[in-house]
């Protein structure tokens, strides 16, 4: 069964922490995640700043090898 969850933060750091939660609870085998992004969009800029974390990147690279 797939889950889609999408969070709002009041900081901008908000995002940044829980994802590192995620990755660590992944580490040691407390959830399965299979894909993670954090979006955040500081007022005044153009556009969002988006974070993917470094071990799903390089699964993702590896799966599109």
């Amino acid at each position: 069964m797939a889950t889609l969850s999408a969070w709002k933060f009041s900081t901008l750091q908000g995002a940044d922490e829980v994802l590192a939660k995620l990755e660590q609870l992944s580490r040691d085998f407390l959830i399965n995640l299979h894909d993670a992004v954090a979006v955040s969009w500081e007022v005044g800029r153009n556009k969002p700043k988006t974070v993917i974390p470094l071990r799903l990147a390089v699964l993702r690279r590896r799966l599109r090898a």
